[in-house]
């Protein structure tokens, strides 16, 4: 019965700080017969229920009393809920270096109360303590400066270092910034040349850069008009072709959400129990290559005919390199 009693004390006053009374220590003692000990554990376990959400019970001294921050803010809960999904995404994209996945850190946190900052710091401390960044370099400050060159039109000097380890230089009109696979891309067109293939920058291999005062205009209509969003669904590892492909797959069931997941632009065809048939949009039809053989005998390429023969002769290929 005591322990029933304490857990209805406990339910009760935690049930008066959710509906936002302010409660002193002498009321409390008062209204349910207890010590001010007492009334100060049942308070303690209250912070161990509430350790979830994005509320402090806050003590004052000088009124010797309680009460609940974080209530009444809007949407406190989601607040809180979107800085857990963003600590997540960050650690587990591994896009950032060792100390800019600090400093980023350090901003989603900051606009919490110090309790729940300590607590969201807590959940997210396996996760850098083991973090392995794909990238060693800061990007900060030339991701700001692209992103200035773009809303100002304003033209960008690079020396670039491609792939193959040749360095160029270039001066650039860049249209926008993406994410993809742990990296991050500059999309941009060469001055007085037109958007090309090519025109994809990863920006970790940008060895210099300086913003110039020379302006340049965006194309606002027409075919030359640039889509960020739509060019990032038809990018497949931030490969680009002049064209579309439409290519056409059929799968196993298990491994229909890695499929959703790699091609935005897809379009379910027909299925059952044994096989699913999806139409995927890209815009270099190749790069889907790199998922289809991943995925093994469980997707075969239907149409293009010229990509399923691609494939056939690549295993081909595979069959000679690893023959004893």
């Amino acid at each position: 019965m005591d322990a029933l009693n304490s857990l209805s004390r406990v339910v009760q006053i935690m049930l008066r700080l959710l509906d936002g009374e302010e409660l002193s220590v002498q009321e409390l003692v008062s209204t349910y017969g207890k010590h001010a000990e007492t009334i100060k554990k049942d308070i303690a376990t209250i912070r161990g229920e509430l350790l979830h959400k994005p509320v402090e019970i806050r003590y004052s001294r000088s009124e010797r009393s309680y009460r609940l921050v974080g209530l009444g803010e809007g949407s406190a809960d989601n607040k809180f809920a979107s800085a857990l999904v963003l600590l997540m995404t960050m650690y587990g994209c591994r896009g950032l270096s060792e100390e800019e996945v600090k400093q980023a850190e350090g901003f989603i946190v900051v606009g919490f109360s110090p309790q729940v900052q300590q607590r969201l710091k807590k959940f997210a401390g396996s996760f850098r303590y083991h973090y392995k960044p794909i990238l060693k370099k800061p990007i900060f400050g030339l991701v700001e400066t692209i992103f200035e060159c773009i809303v100002r039109q304003q033209t960008l000097r690079i020396r670039y270092v491609n792939i193959l380890k040749e360095t160029q230089s270039f001066d650039v009109h860049p249209f926008t910034l993406i994410f993809n696979e742990g990296y991050y891309y500059m999309i941009a067109e060469p001055k007085d040349a037109r958007r090309v293939e090519g025109n994809i920058f990863r920006i970790d291999q940008i060895e210099r850069y300086e913003a110039l005062s020379e302006p340049f205009t965006v194309v606002q209509s027409g075919s030359d008009f640039f889509k960020p969003g739509e060019f990032a669904n038809n990018s497949f590892y931030m490969h680009y072709g002049e064209t579309l492909t439409v290519i056409r797959l059929r799968m196993r069931p298990y491994i229909e959400s890695y499929f959703l997941a790699k091609f935005p632009v897809h379009e379910w065809i027909a299925g059952d129990e044994e096989w699913l048939t999806y139409e995927c949009t890209v815009a270099h039809a190749e790069s889907a290559l790199f998922w289809i053989f991943s995925e093994r005998q469980w997707v075969e390429v239907l149409s293009p005919l010229w990509l399923r023969d691609k494939v056939r002769d690549t295993l081909t290929e595979m069959i000679e390199m690893y023959r004893d």
